[in-house]
């Protein structure tokens, strides 16, 4: 280290060319201050006068100063710069984060949605499965019936099928369209005889009224007369002095009477139930068997239309209404006299053919006393063979054809004007009973056939306890 030539005692800097007093001062200033000398974009920017005042140390030293002062700033420009630039990549970043976190979101929604898609594709393929069992089970409750296209049961049949397809179930709402196709075929049915007149093989249908049945062997005159439909005569009402309106409740109770061979007795058919699903008309043939032997031909009551089931407890199936009665007169009672009902159905429209028989029923009509067994009754439909042969205790063991039950009364001639009154419905099945069993013990059949209070014939003449207490 040399001092400097200019001004003896002075001690320059290797580096930077300054000067200093001391070494101490120059020891210091090389360790932490020196920073070289000056570059020629510096000595460019001072100019002339940075050169001018490079003769003098004082001078160097301001223009030292000087330019420390420049970089300084330039330096917390650039700080500044630095600092806006880091916000900003900080604000990009915030920025891309939003944006990968909005990818993934919608990575995310695509997934779920690609999981939905597979849900509905899994539940369309179990509607596909389910819709044959959905179609199945509308059969079962509503049968379909085919018809001719263009006509009202066609259009009633395409009503149908799309409340199924739809995913209708109501058995209800099943019930009445399978009804009003069911009678707008039964009139399309009609009108189509009407036009073909007498043409060799019109569309049959089942006669309203059938012949009278022959009379039961070693008798005379005693016949099961052709059925009636049930009507409410207003000169009969007046004749009883009862109100032409006025019905019967279906609770009046019925119970063996005295029975007048001359007047006979009256068989009314009220209606059936359990019936079912594919039968859509049903018929009745009645006739009288003495000691198991049939008397021959039958008589067909009018058919009857089956209808949905009633909202009330009973048999599970469809119903017929039959409102039709049928008198018996000068019928010599004897247990041994029984009541056999065939059951004939269609099914479909197949009304160019006979019905089909589907099951039978039979009651006796007597007890050993000699009475008629008035009452309201319902028969299990057995299955065919008819065999008017067997007990009660033997039909009981014949199966049953599904729940299918007759329901009817039997009563004597004097009563029939006032059981006319009575009303009819399928809903009222719990007020009739099953036929009692026929004892050869006069105590149990007592038991069973013993008439409930309401009974309105008088009591036999040998029984004067009875006669007082129904006095």
């Amino acid at each position: 280290m040399a001092s400097y030539s200019g001004e003896p005692g002075l001690l320059s800097c290797g580096s930077c060319d300054m000067v200093f007093r001391s070494g101490t001062l120059l020891a210091t200033h090389t360790q932490r201050f020196c920073i070289g000398r000056l570059t020629r974009e510096t000595e460019a920017q001072t100019g002339g006068r940075a050169h001018e005042a490079a003769g003098s140390p004082s001078e160097r030293l301001r223009a030292l100063q000087g330019t420390h002062a420049k970089r300084v700033a330039e330096t917390e420009s650039q700080n500044r710069a630095l600092k806006r630039r880091s916000e900003g990549l900080t604000q990009t970043r915030g920025g891309i984060s939003r944006l990968f976190g909005l990818e993934r979101e919608l990575r995310e929604l695509r997934a779920e949605a690609g999981r939905t898609r597979g849900a509905l594709e899994v539940l369309g393929a179990q509607v596909q499965q389910l819709q044959p069992d959905a179609l199945r089970e509308a059969e079962l409750c509503c049968p379909v019936l085919r018809a001719n296209p263009g006509t009202l049961a066609a259009e009633i049949g395409a009503l149908r099928e799309a409340y199924v397809r739809g995913g209708g179930r109501n058995p209800g709402v099943l019930g009445q369209i399978c009804q009003l196709q069911a009678e707008a075929s039964a009139l399309e049915l009609r009108r189509l005889r009407t036009r073909r007149g007498e043409q060799k093989d019109p569309p049959r249908l089942p006669p309203p009224v059938a012949p009278p049945l022959p009379p039961l062997p070693h008798s005379t005159g005693i016949l099961l007369s052709g059925t009636e439909e049930l009507q409410v005569p207003g000169t009969m009402t007046k004749n009883l002095g009862l109100d032409p309106y006025f019905l019967l409740p279906a609770s009046d109770v019925l119970g063996p009477a005295p029975y007048d061979p001359g007047a006979g007795l009256v068989i009314f058919y009220d209606f059936l139930r359990g019936l079912e699903a594919s039968w859509i008309w049903v018929q009745l043939t009645t006739g009288l068997t003495r000691d198991g032997q049939g008397t021959g031909a039958a008589t067909a009551l009018p058919p009857a239309l089956c209808l949905p089931p009633p909202p009330a407890p009973g048999p599970m199936g469809n119903c017929a209404i039959l409102a039709s009665r049928q008198p018996v007169p000068r019928l010599p009672p004897s247990a041994s006299v029984s009541l056999v009902c065939e059951l004939q159905a269609w099914q479909g429209l197949a009304w160019t053919r006979e019905p089909q028989p589907k099951a039978w029923a039979s009651l006796v009509l007597f007890d050993r006393k000699q009475r008629v067994l008035s009452g309201r009754w319902r028969l299990p439909l057995r299955a065919l063979p008819v065999d008017p042969s067997l007990s009660l205790g033997q039909l009981n063991g014949i199966p049953q054809v599904g729940q299918a039950e007759l329901f009817l009364r039997l009563v004597n001639a004097r009563d029939a004007s006032v059981q006319t009154l009575a009303e009819i419905n399928p809903a009222s099945a719990q007020e009739y009973q099953y036929p009692p069993p026929m004892s050869s013990s006069p105590s149990l059949e007592a038991s069973f056939l013993a008439p409930k209070a309401g009974f309105v014939d008088p009591p036999p003449p040998e029984e004067p306890p009875q006669q007082q207490s129904q006095g």
